[in-house]
């Protein structure tokens, strides 16, 4: 509350004075002890001053406002005041002079006064006819309070405790007797709420007494009903009806009670509460600010009407004595007064006129009733404030000027940056301003009908208007009636009734855009510093309008767009593009985005809600700058742009939310910061899009990256430098798969084409044909050949032939294969839709036409499946399908044609069908050769059995193909012939076994048996033939047959009693190995050691036994056995194998070869390769083997004499004499002597009487691959480093690091060149027999030696 004047009891005198509002006014009648009534405006001027004879007791004012109907206590005249013309007029109307008017009241339906008496009489007066309508009777004593209801009733309460109802004839309707003096008679009418056409229930209220409350519904039968009030409430001093259904009431011991007056819960208090401690004297509500007004205690308490509880303000009133008394509201609520029962009043203002204007970050409010305050929005503290002389209706804000108006008139404020604000002038014009807008150079009001603008000229500080201005609208648009008008600092904007909305250039002086919307627009909102438009129409729709192209975007549905009320722009250059469209509660906050990627255009944000009272003045940085019902200016920051950086404990919804704001304010720190925290794909996955869609590539890509959306990704790299904004937004519609958008921006850009590539791409062929006609007519055969191949695809044969039609390029050069390949495709689905459509003669003539073989059989195919079999078959045939045209010759019966096709045909189905039709027509030899081309081995046997007795030939393919249907046939046949040899073949090849058994057995043919089921037999066989065997004594075959059953132990039962046959030896060793059991292990072992019989078994025996069982350490002793047994009978060859064999193995698995195993294996090569190098002619090389051999002659036992004896002759021949002649002298000694040839005896014995002894000459030395050092080229072991130095396996020398290669079969070195020489003689390797292929020359030959001494030493 603000107080805004008071009168004291020297302007009323001492007492408590009386005071009426004027209906729909400001003006305040007040009457005091001094005999004056005054009339106040709200300012507290003195409008008018009558002079009584008397003090006045009542004031009464007519509905209009137009009379003051006053009854003083000196003179029985009422007195009439009429408000316009200020003149007074006396009514007599008593009817006696003794009669004094105790009570006066208007009708507020009719102009009626009610005058009561002192007498209890009462009379109506009729403004409008003078009439009046007296009533005798009615009371007894003093009439001293009543109440008119809206059907016109009037109840009136007398001194005589009664309390009557009368009609505005005077007529009585009701009656009633009260129990105590009857006071505050009030009115109810009662309706009921879901039935509009039902009677109004008048309910009659008044206290009786001080604390009784009587109730009495007029339409019902039902007696007054007497609530009694708790007696410590004290006394009723106020109450009021609130909500049809509650009273109000307020005691004088300062309590405040609400009460129900629902049958139901009749006098059921709902809320009750002592306000004040001392007093309370008034109650009053004002239904326009939903407010209670409460005075006691030298406070008026205001509270929430619709919420009891909520105490909304407290003012303390500046007097004494708690002499406070009643209090009352005029119309608005905006103004109450307050008497003092010593002769004071005061009038506050409960709300100040919520009069403001913003121009961008310049506020400008009416604080007071005569003061103005600018804010700025930086700024905490009020810019200047500006005192005023009277309280205006509208107010406007420029960027140098305030103007405020009242009725027809105008001031202009100057607002100087040190000066302060300074009235410079006055406007009048011919009619009332409804609105006023400012810029810098201009002004322009809103009138009735029609605005006029004016330009400002100021100078040396006078300011003046040039002319009448401009008149809108003007001549040539006055057909229709203005709405409304908006002026920025380069635009007057306007709309009319009809929908017409209007941009005049202010300094150009001319129209620059006209729009005509579908509907009236009623309100117009520019943006500041742009050209785009906000404006309602009178559907209640909002729009963002934009006169560059005459763009219309509606704004998303708003619940409540019929209490739409203000639109307000963003000042802040960073968000500028957001907007608010305020109702009475609520802020829904918008951005226009002008990157076109979206058809969407307008995007809400979110929304705020508005307290209570607060206007919406200007928007900046996100923050509403609203003016408050006290005169003050508050802030709200939007909901959409507040910030919140602790994310941790957030729900994921609420993060969600967070982040689709912090996206649509392009906030995009913040969104990073909150996908950061969540990591959700999703997340960042709308970050992204949201980048795109503002044009943002760079940032687009980064977020991308986070998700790993690598194609999107290079997608926007490859655009990333796309200078043109139009092709750029085109590019990434596309991206984000806005299509009919991209295609747009495509052809507005400088590459229109992109768009036919783009629906091209997607098979979009209907709309890459229209666009391909504008563009680029020479693609239109090209996209209507893929247009045709989907349409073809999808089923659609009739448009697709149209369409490889239109495909086909006339006159192509010859020399383009591409064009040329392009008709091929195109005449192929001529071909092909022509055969689906009917057209068959020309679909085949066009297709055995083209060189392709795909389009005949497509075209075969289509035809087969109509059944068109010859054609079918034709076309196959042309297109060297020869099995589908065979298959379809055979559906169509044509032999013949088959038969000539039959060389050409691979599938076997094909020559066994043509089998069945040759068998069919007895042409055998013809069937007989299609089975067998057909491998229907089954029918080809039954054929040659049956029919053209060739049964050398069935058993010869049964044999190759092991057909067991053949088999059968071919085991009956033998059957009826008595070959039961035969015959126990086939039936085992035809898996009858049982059958073939009993054969063997009942013939005696069992070894046949035996020998023909091999390892195809069953367990349950097995044990048969094994049984069958031990039954006839046959052991060895007894054993076998337990062994392929896996009875392991009977089997080796049976074998054992066969001693050294090689065969069940063979037998014992595989049934041991597959067995894997250690006690039959040891049962082998100790069998061929002779522990079991006493008879050591051959050796041979165990070493293929530890071989088989892969004991190698063990198989090398023994083979070193069996070697050297070989070697003693002189069977070099078989040792060598043996050995060789076992260092193989040996190597293979990683297991050191004994040096014994390695050196009688180097011992008997170089033995067996002495031969091959005499043949080749190298003597030299040959001895020098023979010396290696000849000084191991004990190695070679057999053949000593035949070695020494070619010991002699190889190095004589090589001119080593004293090796000659050394192993010449062994040879001659009595050991040996009797065995030498006789043809080398003479010259042996020559040798050694004629030598010279002369030593012989120094071998050559070769470096040593190990370590370099010269050493003897036939010595194995270096002299230096004592190393085993390889031997060649060719020449027996040792090896050499410049010529080594390795035999591939066997990996035994050699030199490369000698092995060379034996692959280009087509000779074998002398280790492994093998053939010498893909050899090389080996570079690092360390590595192999490095290998080599590995296996050698290092592995056991």
């Amino acid at each position: 509350l603000q107080l805004i004047w008071s009168l004291t009891e020297k302007e009323l005198g001492e007492g408590e004075p009386i005071f009426e509002w004027r209906p729909k006014g400001n003006y305040l009648a007040v009457a005091g002890w001094n005999n004056l009534v005054k009339l106040y405006d709200r300012s507290g001027n003195i409008i008018d001053e009558l002079i009584l004879p008397g003090r006045a007791k009542a004031l009464s004012w007519d509905r209009d406002g137009d009379v003051l109907a006053i009854i003083n206590d000196k003179n029985t005249a009422i007195t009439l005041w009429e408000f316009a013309s200020k003149t007074v007029n006396k009514l007599e109307c008593g009817i006696s002079g003794r009669e004094i008017p105790t009570f006066i009241l208007w009708s507020h339906i009719s102009p009626v006064l009610a005058v009561g008496y002192n007498t209890g009489n009462f009379l109506f007066y009729n403004q409008r006819t003078s009439r009046k309508t007296s009533a005798i009777g009615k009371h007894q004593n003093f009439i001293t309070c009543g109440a008119f209801s809206n059907n016109e009733l009037l109840a009136l309460g007398s001194s005589d405790a009664t309390i009557t109802v009368n009609n505005i004839e005077g007529d009585m309707l009701h009656s009633f007797l009260c129990s105590m003096e009857p006071s505050m008679i009030k009115f109810n009418d009662q309706k009921q709420q879901n039935d509009k056409n039902a009677k109004s229930d008048i309910m009659l209220s008044a206290i009786l007494g001080q604390n009784i409350i009587m109730l009495v519904n007029l339409n019902g039968a039902t007696d007054p009903m007497n609530l009694q009030c708790q007696l410590h409430y004290g006394e009723i001093v106020a109450y009021c009806w609130y909500r049809i259904n509650f009273l109000l009431l307020a005691f004088n011991k300062g309590f405040f009670v609400c009460i129900s007056t629902i049958p139901s819960d009749m006098g059921q208090e709902i809320y009750s509460v002592q306000d004040f401690k001392a007093y309370l004297s008034s109650l009053c509500i004002s239904e326009a600010n939903s407010k209670i007004l409460l005075t006691g205690d030298n406070q008026i308490r205001v509270r929430e009407l619709n919420q009891f509880d909520e105490i909304v303000e407290i003012f303390e009133v500046d007097i004494k004595n708690n002499d406070l008394h009643s209090a009352s509201t005029n119309y608005d609520g905006q103004l109450v007064a307050v008497n003092t029962h010593s002769g004071a009043l005061y009038l506050f203002l409960t709300k100040m006129p919520m009069l403001g204007a913003a121009y961008l970050n310049t506020v400008a409010i009416l604080s007071s009733l005569n003061e103005i305050t600018l804010f700025k929005e930086e700024e905490m503290n009020p810019l200047t404030t500006v005192k005023i002389e009277l309280e205006p209706t509208g107010m406007a804000l420029g960027p140098k000027h305030i103007a405020i108006s009242l009725n027809n008139r105008a001031w202009l404020y100057e607002i100087e940056d040190k000066k302060g604000v300074r009235q410079v002038h006055e406007i009048e014009y011919l009619s009332t301003i409804n609105a006023m807008c400012l810029n810098e150079k201009y002004a322009i009001a809103k009138l009735d009908g029609r605005a006029q603008l004016q330009e400002l000229h100021g100078e040396n500080g006078k300011y003046s208007m040039k002319g009448n201005g401009f008149i809108i609208p003007d001549p040539e648009h006055a057909n229709s009636e203005l709405q409304d008008i908006a002026l920025t600092d380069d635009f007057l904007i306007y709309c009319t009734n009809d929908g017409h909305l209007y941009y005049y250039s202010v300094e150009a002086e001319a129209y620059v855009n006209e729009y005509k919307h579908m509907a009236a627009i009623t309100s117009l909102y520019p943006e500041p510093k742009g050209i785009m438009l906000c404006f309602f129409d009178e559907r209640l729709n909002a729009y963002i309008y934009s006169p560059n192209n005459d763009e219309l975007s509606k704004i998303p549905s708003i619940d409540s767009t019929i209490h739409l009320k203000n639109c307000l722009w963003e000042n802040f250059s960073v968000d500028r593009d957001t907007f608010v469209v305020c109702d009475s509660d609520t802020i829904h906050v918008f951005l226009v985005s002008k990157h076109q990627i979206e058809n969407v255009s307008v995007v809400k944000v979110g929304i705020t809600k508005v307290p209570y009272g607060y206007i919406p003045l200007m928007l900046c940085k996100g923050i509403v700058h609203c003016q408050t019902q006290n005169g003050h200016i508050n802030n709200m920051m939007l909901e959409s742009h507040r910030t919140d950086t602790v994310l941790d404990g957030k729900s994921l919804n609420t993060l969600e939310k967070l982040l689709d704001q912090a996206l649509n304010l392009r906030r995009w720190t913040y969104a990073w910061h909150i996908c950061e925290h969540t990591k959700i794909h999703e997340h960042w996955n709308k970050f992204a899009i949201a980048a795109a869609k503002n044009c943002d590539v760079d940032l687009a890509m980064r977020v991308f990256k986070q998700i790993d959306a690598v194609d999107i990704v290079w997608s926007l790299e490859e655009i990333q430098d796309t200078e043109e904004t139009i092709l750029l937004n085109a590019y990434l519609a596309l991206i984000l798969g806005n299509l009919d958008v991209a295609e747009q921006l495509f052809l507005q850009s400088s590459k229109p084409r992109e768009a036919l590539n783009m629906r091209r791409d997607l098979l979009h062929w209907d709309k890459a044909l229209d666009l391909a006609a504008r563009l680029a007519p020479e693609e239109i055969p090209m996209i209507s050949k893929e247009y045709a191949q989907q349409l073809e695809f999808m089923g659609n044969y009739s448009q697709a032939l149209t369409q490889y039609e239109n495909g086909l390029i006339e006159n192509p050069d010859g020399n383009d294969e591409q064009l040329l390949e392009h008709n091929g495709i195109c005449n192929s689905g001529i071909a092909r839709m022509c055969v689906r459509l009917g057209d068959i003669r020309k679909g085949i003539e066009i297709a055995a036409s083209l060189e392709g073989r795909a389009v005949k059989r497509d075209c075969a195919i289509m035809l087969e499946q109509l059944k068109q079999y010859t054609d079918a078959a034709y076309l196959y045939e042309l297109g060297h399908f020869y099995d589908r045209a065979a298959v379809v010759s055979l559906k169509a019966k044509n032999w013949t044609k088959v038969g000539s096709l039959l060389p050409k045909v691979h599938s076997p189905k094909i020559h066994s069908a043509y089998g069945r039709v040759m068998e069919g027509e007895e042409k055998y030899k013809q069937a007989a050769i299609a089975y067998k081309n057909a491998r229907d081995y089954d029918n080809l046997v039954r054929l040659l059995l049956e029919h053209l007795n060739k049964p050398e030939e069935a058993v010869s393919i049964v044999r190759e193909s092991r057909s067991v249907e053949g088999a059968k046939l071919v085991a009956k046949f033998f059957i009826k012939r008595g070959d039961h040899d035969s015959a126990i073949q086939f039936l085992v090849l035809s898996q009858c076994q049982q059958e073939a058994f009993h054969l063997a057995e009942t013939e005696e043919k069992m070894d046949v048996f035996a020998d023909a089921i091999e390892d195809d037999g069953t367990v349950d066989m097995f044990l048969q033939l094994a049984d069958y065997y031990a039954n006839n004594m046959n052991s060895q075959k007894a054993g076998f047959f337990y062994y392929k059953a896996r009875q392991y132990s009977k089997a080796l039962d049976y074998l054992f009693t066969n001693g050294e046959d090689s065969q069940a030896m063979k037998t014992a060793i595989a049934c041991v190995v597959e067995a894997r059991e250690p006690n039959l292990s040891s049962r082998m072992i100790d069998y061929l050691l002779g522990e079991t019989d006493g008879i050591p078994k051959n050796p041979k025996f165990l070493f293929k036994y530890y071989i088989s069982m892969k004991m190698y350490r063990e198989a090398a002793k023994i083979a070193i056995v069996i070697a050297i047994e070989e070697q003693t009978n002189g069977s070099y060859r078989i040792a060598h194998k043996l050995l060789f064999g076992m260092y193989q193995e040996l190597q293979n698995e990683g297991i050191k070869v004994p040096f014994e195993v390695q050196n009688n294996l180097m011992l008997l090569h170089s033995y067996l390769i002495i031969k091959s190098l005499v043949k080749r002619g190298e003597h030299m090389k040959a001895a020098r083997m023979l010396i290696r051999v000849a000084n191991n002659i004990s190695h070679f036992p057999a053949h000593i004499v035949p070695i020494l004896t070619t010991s002699v002759i190889e190095c004589s021949k090589a001119g080593l004499k004293q090796s000659a002649f050394k192993f010449a002298v062994e040879l001659l000694k009595d050991c040996n002597r009797k065995s030498i040839d006789a043809k080398y005896r003479k010259k042996i014995e020559a040798i050694v009487r004629k030598s010279d002894k002369l030593p012989d000459p120094e071998e050559p030395k070769t470096c040593c691959p190990y370590c370099d050092n010269p050493t003897e080229e036939s010595i194995l072991v270096c002299t230096s480093c004592k190393n085993l130095i390889p031997y060649c396996i060719v020449t027996g020398l040792h090896l050499v690091a410049n010529d080594f290669a390795i035999c591939p079969s066997c990996g035994f070195p050699g030199f490369y060149s000698e092995l060379k020489r034996l692959k280009d003689e087509n000779e074998n390797c002398p280790m492994c027999g093998d053939e010498i292929t893909d050899l090389k020359l080996m570079v690092d030959v360390k590595q192999f030696l490095m290998n080599d001494q590995k296996t050698k030493s290092n592995k056991n």
